[in-house]
């Protein structure tokens, strides 16, 4: 904020850690800030870029094929959403209408759902704790099928990559997020859930990993690539109850689709 009361207008710059490394050595998310300095009278505008994955032969083209938009300051984050599209600028704007999920939070009759904090390409939310990366969030009943197809969705993943640090999914990552009051009671919602947890482990792989002591533990890893076409289906759903238009819903399917789904270096993406 320190910055911005200096500035006529603010370009933020936000790259990622996978594949290429902005510079050598530094093994870490980055964000690069570049500003105008302006008179004390004069209010900031501020353009931001999506969350830019790339690869090291593009790296000559890197800065001059940045795209931005403007961003505004999301209070409930303290930060300024990586954005970098008209689209997903509108589509941060539209969701804004609708109440949090805080107010399905539940601590007596409720039921626990558990969601992946780690994760570099998915977000995935079950039944079950795998883990110590799987945190418990109780909800109230009813709402768990909608917990799991939401925080399960591409939509959650676009929106948690504008709004969080890349790296782990806080509490404040799910209370944030913004969901109609219509989803609640839309039938197919408990169908995708089911079918999305089948598929999950159905592609899923079992492997006995041994510890520096000779022991020996069980280890899921889920290719949830494989379960995208469900997905997909999540996200079309959430599309007419959050009012998106065909643009903004291809958008959020084919979002990062280029790493997500391990076409570089002929990587297939895992998840524990």
């Amino acid at each position: 904020m320190h910055l911005l009361s200096h500035h006529l207008m603010m370009h933020i710059s936000n790259f990622a850690v996978r594949p290429g490394k902005l510079f050598v050595g530094t093994d870490m998310n980055l964000t690069i800030l570049v500003g105008t300095k302006k008179r004390p009278q004069d209010a900031c505008v501020v353009f931001s870029t999506d969350y830019n994955r790339w690869s090291e032969e593009s790296r000559e083209f890197l800065f001059s094929t940045l795209n931005y938009s403007p961003t505004t300051f999301a209070s409930s984050r303290g930060a300024y959403p990586k954005l970098g599209t008209r689209t997903a600028f509108a589509i941060h704007e539209k969701i804004a209408q609708y109440g949090s999920f805080t107010r399905f939070i539940a601590k007596t009759n409720s039921v626990s759902v558990y969601y992946h904090s780690g994760g570099r390409y998915f977000r995935k939310c079950l039944r079950k704790k795998l883990s110590n990366e799987y945190k418990e969030l109780k909800v109230a009943k009813g709402v768990e099928d909608v917990a799991i197809c939401l925080l399960s969705s591409s939509f959650y993943y676009w929106l948690w990559i504008a709004l969080s640090d890349c790296y782990h999914v806080m509490k404040g990552d799910i209370d944030m997020l913004p969901v109609p009051d219509s989803l609640l009671a839309d039938p197919q919602v408990k169908e995708l859930a089911a079918r999305l947890l089948t598929d999950l482990e159905k592609h899923a792989q079992v492997r006995i990993r041994k510890r520096a002591d000779n022991s020996q533990t069980e280890e899921i890893n889920y290719y949830v690539g494989k379960s995208k076409p469900i997905i997909d289906e999540i996200d079309r759903m959430l599309a007419r109850h959050y009012g998106f238009t065909d643009e903004e819903l291809d958008f959020i399917i084919n979002y990062d689709i280029k790493y997500r789904m391990g076409h570089v270096n002929g990587e297939e993406c895992v998840e524990q």
